[in-house]
């Protein structure tokens, strides 16, 4: 440090066998001056080989001659390129925790690649206490570590929902530098989602399967009865099913809710249409009662599971209507033309009921006035009013006739007797005499 001008060769080579006698080819050689004294004095050599060792020699010279005064060496390794992991795949069961049927069976694959030195890896899989769905914990994975193996793909199994800490330890001895080795992770494996429908199954009251949603069975998701035959006077007829169901989640379908029922009717105008129910029951084999009303039904069940995913079936039934609708004249049945007139009108009401609940088309009423003159005064929710004028004194015969949609035909005839009101009169005094006699002690009485 006193010397007026100092100057240093510095000679960098890579050691060919890591033994430290710098045996390798000179990679670096270069002069540095320090004039005039002073501290320590430093050099930074880039573009080193990483993980690699040198041999780095200081040659000092003084005053400028090329003597060596001192020769001094000393070997290091450079650190050596990181390895990497990464996750390749995550798989999250295939059910859903909430579900009966759920089960640990996700997975995932973490890959280890070495960097610039060839390492043997420890990999371990620990899951992290409360982080699965309702602060559960996930369970051990089928293999916990790996121990002693080269790069490549690792797999844990049999994981569940929820969150695992994965440490990947080089245990070679790799020169890494600080706080590189080991390298923690964390691996988040997904709930399970249930995308699978429930397989139902439909049976009559004797235990025989009409209608089911299993793709190995030969019976089908839909059920035509056909025509229902039911007694003249008839409108409707019931009938008693059972339904039952499994989910590749849930087990059999058990909870309240598990199955609905509607019921489509055509035409819409008949009101109530057919009615369908379901009773729940906690074994698993619920009740349907169907209530088919006339015209054609379609009656859909469906079963839901604890993900919403839902599956039904169908049965479709029609029942001819075979009652006839009733026709019903309400009005005078006797009229009378003033005395100063040579008409007279009146109001009857053409009221139709449609015994199996159907709705009424006023517009198919026919109404015939006889030999009488109408026209339509007020048409309402299954009637209509005509004003009837009777031109003259006599009798009329009024009827009317109504069509339903089934093609039942009702009717009602009204006889109606006209006449002529008498002409005037004059008032006529009716009088009689007449004998009273006064009771005895009266003054006198009243008679009329």
């Amino acid at each position: 440090n006193n010397d007026p001008d100092h100057a240093y060769q510095l000679i960098l080579r890579q050691e060919a066998d890591n033994d430290g006698l710098g045996d390798g080819p000179w990679a670096f050689i270069t002069d540095v001056y320090y004039p005039n004294g002073g501290g320590p004095l430093s050099y930074t050599f880039t573009g080193l080989v990483p993980g690699a060792w040198y041999q780095v020699c200081v040659r000092e010279f003084c005053d400028d001659d090329q003597g060596v005064t001192s020769f001094l060496c000393t070997t290091f390794q450079t650190y050596a390129t990181p390895f990497t992991k990464f996750v390749s795949s995550v798989n999250r069961p295939s059910c859903p925790f909430v579900s009966p049927g759920y089960a640990a069976n996700g997975d995932f694959t973490i890959e280890v690649q070495d960097g610039s030195c060839d390492g043997t890896y420890t990999i371990s899989a620990t899951p992290v206490a409360g982080s699965g769905p309702a602060g559960s914990t996930p369970p051990l994975t089928t293999v916990v570590t790996y121990i002693g193996f080269g790069e490549g793909s690792f797999f844990f199994g049999n994981a569940g929902a929820g969150q695992y800490t994965v440490t990947v330890t080089e245990t070679s001895g790799c020169n890494f530098a600080p706080g590189v080795n080991p390298m923690s992770m964390t691996v988040t494996v997904q709930d399970g989602i249930d995308l699978t429908a429930p397989v139902i199954y439909l049976q009559d009251w004797f235990g025989n399967i009409v209608a089911d949603t299993d793709s190995g069975s030969p019976v089908g998701s839909a059920f035509n009865k056909g025509a229902i035959t039911v007694p003249e006077g008839e409108c409707g007829h019931e009938e008693k099913y059972w339904v039952f169901g499994t989910d590749n989640c849930d087990g059999a379908l058990l909870t309240p809710m598990s199955f609905t029922a509607s019921a489509v009717t055509t035409p819409a105008t008949i009101n109530p249409g057919t009615q369908a129910n379901i009773v729940y029951s906690p074994n698993g084999l619920y009740g349907v009662t169907i209530h088919w009303s006339t015209g054609s039904s379609t009656v859909t069940v469906t079963g839901k599971d604890a993900s919403n995913n839902t599956a039904s079936v169908t049965i479709t039934a029609s029942i001819p209507d075979n009652v006839d609708p009733v026709v019903t004249i309400l009005g005078n049945t006797q009229v009378t033309i003033p005395v100063c007139g040579t008409s007279v009108s009146a109001i009857y009401t053409v009221q139709v009921d449609d015994n199996c609940d159907q709705d009424v088309d006023e517009t198919h009423i026919v109404f015939n006035d006889g030999l009488a003159s109408s026209v339509v005064n007020f048409t309402g929710n299954g009637y209509r009013e005509y004003v009837v004028t009777f031109p003259n004194p006599g009798n009329y015969l009024l009827s009317a006739s109504y069509t339903d949609a089934s093609g039942n035909l009702g009717h009602m005839d009204l006889a109606v007797q006209v006449q002529k009101a008498s002409a005037d009169q004059p008032p006529v005094i009716l009088a009689a005499d007449a004998n009273h006699n006064i009771p005895s002690c009266l003054d006198a009485d009243l008679f009329c």
